[in-house]
């Protein structure tokens, strides 16, 4: 029975805070497990030298529940010895080693080893407590202050850059001093904020004097381009007396009124007057007297005033020509062009704001938004409604609030009431059926059946079939669920129908990665082997194989022996005396007769009582 010996020389844990990769160092020494077979006594605990085994790190928390888990596939060197950097393996769970919260309460570190390499037969290494400091400030951390003292410094220049720009006069800088503008013009000699606003003051009285000055000037030019107003410079008014002005006003206000009242006795008598552009006449209109009154002929609009009367007695009396009466039952003939989308009963029919050779379709009230895209269909209730894409988008839409978000999306197909309804931006994705893909975002998603894939959002790549077929996370890929009520549970995998199918079926082989699997059974017993290409078939295993001992008290000079079994062709028989191994050329095998070859075991002659065993397998 084999035995199980491991021992760790030596573990190290220490937090990497001064390296580019943060974890915890771990150095061990691995001992065979496997008992090395010597005469006499067995030798056991050595190291397993230059071999695969795979190494699983479990961080256990204060309340034993595993808290970050990963596994390292090495391989020991020539003394056996290991050295690895916990939080560089592979996780096992979606959390990462920097997830661990170092929180101050105990953690423990289990090691678990498999001697496979294969990384699915792990046995315990060890279990024990993690002591740990406080991790020091890293390249990491370092590079980030300086990245935020660059800013700072970046954003000081800014404000500098903006106060020189708004507050010129003032002096005012970013940190906070004053520094007196030398620009002429400018307050120069200040010193103080106090001292700018008094020497401000002082220009603002100079200023003043001089505006009172250029009073003068001002009524000069009032006087020769406002004369008919009277209005001057101090703001009181004098009515001018010349003819046609108002002359009788006493003031600003009294003139705007005249000037009002006039204004509306001439627009009362303009009104009075018909229009020169399609007048409308009230009463009975007179012709212009001479020829035209004279030879006008009745019917004829051509030189005649077209009144109310003349225009319903023509109509009413017409032998020729067609008209539409609209209120009755109506068969119309020949092409009818509309140059513009149409409103039928509330819905709209037309090609919608696009306009390259009439490639959209828009059938529904606020389908096919506001883009100039083109290459698009959109029917239904708000189909389409938010499309704004301007370029051969090839987007399909039918029916009620079908792709109603999509608005620079291309190559989109759904069909059935509100599928595909939180598309945006995505493409080349398609529904059909009622609320499939209702939440995606996400490109390149296939759905067929009612309510299909409806918990994608900005999954990608990802197929279902059949009624209710889905997926078990938002943001999967590549995952594909075939049948109704079928769900995927992972990205780049597929489920065949749901959990009540009890038998998956398929005529032909079956290939799985480099191994195609054989479709025929094999006799009662046989076992599916490899051929090591990839081919595999049912094959007769080897019979079972059984351990022997045999044991004599031989007699003195004794060379002949018989076993109790026949040895296996795959056996070494290995003779044994008193102990100690005898070397294979010192004996021969046949069927279940064993000879003794003194000579060539150093000429020895076995003696009376010496202890004989054979070992082998049948």
């Amino acid at each position: 029975m084999k035995k199980l010996f491991l021992l760790i020389l030596l573990s190290i844990c220490a937090l990497q805070g001064y390296t580019q990769n943060q974890g915890i160092s771990y150095q061990a020494v691995i001992l065979n497990p496997n008992v090395q077979e010597l005469p006499g006594v067995d030798a056991q605990e050595n190291i397993l030298a230059n071999s695969s085994v795979v190494i699983q790190f479990t961080i256990i928390n204060e309340i034993d529940n595993d808290e970050y888990q990963e596994y390292h596939e090495t391989s020991t060197d020539k003394y056996g010895m290991i050295n690895l950097l916990i939080g560089s393996g592979i996780p096992t769970s979606n959390n990462y080693f920097t997830d661990i919260l170092w929180d101050g309460y105990s953690k423990k570190l289990k090691v678990d080893i498999d001697f496979s390499g294969t990384g699915s037969n792990f046995l315990p290494l060890s279990v024990q407590e993690l002591s740990y400091m406080p991790q020091p400030v890293t390249a990491e951390t370092a590079a980030t202050i300086q990245a935020n003292t660059d800013a700072i410094a970046t954003n000081t220049t800014n404000i500098q850059s903006e106060l020189d720009i708004t507050q010129t006069s003032a002096g005012l800088n970013a940190d906070g001093t004053y520094t007196a503008n030398g620009t002429t013009n400018y307050i120069t000699t200040s010193t103080s904020v106090i001292a700018a606003t008094e020497d401000l003051d002082a220009q603002v009285k100079t200023n003043a004097d001089a505006i009172a000055a250029n009073n003068t000037n001002i009524q000069s030019e009032l006087d020769t381009t406002q004369t008919g107003t009277g209005l001057n410079a101090d703001g009181t008014y004098s009515a001018n007396g010349t003819t046609n002005y108002i002359n009788t006003s006493t003031s600003v206000v009294s003139a705007t009124e005249d000037l009002d009242a006039q204004v509306k006795t001439n627009e009362d008598a303009i009104l009075l007057k018909a229009d020169l552009t399609s007048p409308t006449f009230t009463g009975t209109p007179t012709l212009p007297t001479g020829a035209i009154a004279t030879t006008q002929t009745a019917g004829n609009n051509s030189t005649a005033i077209t009144t109310t009367a003349f225009v319903s007695d023509a109509v009413n009396t017409a032998t020729s020509g067609n008209y539409v009466d609209l209120t009755t039952n109506q068969t119309i003939a020949g092409t009818k062009t509309f140059s513009t989308d149409v409103v039928v009963n509330g819905v709209k029919i037309g090609r919608g704001p696009g306009s390259v050779n009439g490639q959209n379709t828009a059938i529904g009230t606020s389908a096919l938004g506001t883009g100039t895209g083109t290459r698009n269909t959109a029917i239904g209730y708000q189909s389409l409604s938010s499309y704004t894409g301007t370029s051969f988008d090839n987007n399909t839409a039918v029916g009620y609030s079908n792709s109603n978000n999509i608005n620079s999306g291309q190559q989109n197909t759904s069909i059935g009431a509100e599928a595909q309804m939180a598309l945006t931006t995505g493409s080349r994705s398609t529904a059909i059926g009622a609320h499939s893909l209702i939440n995606v975002k996400g490109s390149d998603n296939t759905a067929l059946g009612y309510a299909a894939g409806q918990i994608i959002t900005s999954g990608s790549s990802n197929t279902f079939l059949g009624k209710g077929s889905n997926g078990n996370l938002a943001t999967m890929t590549n995952a594909t669920a075939i049948g109704a009520g079928s769900v995927v549970t992972a990205s780049n995998t597929i489920q065949l129908g749901n959990a009540s199918i009890t038998d998956v079926k398929t005529s032909g082989t079956l290939t799985s990665g480099a191994v195609t699997y054989t479709n025929t059974d094999g006799a009662n017993g046989q076992v599916l082997m490899t051929n090591g290409t990839g081919v595999t078939s049912w094959r007769t295993p080897a019979a079972s194989v059984r351990d022997v001992a045999d044991e004599f008290s031989a007699t003195a000079s004794q060379t002949s022996f018989t076993l109790t079994q026949t040895p296996s062709v795959y056996s070494k028989v290995k003779m044994f005396v008193n102990g100690i191994r005898v070397s294979n050329t010192g004996y021969s095998v046949t069927g279940t007769t064993l000879t003794y070859i003194p000579a060539n075991n150093g000429g020895y002659a076995l003696t009376l009582s010496d202890r004989i065993q054979f070992d082998f397998y049948y």
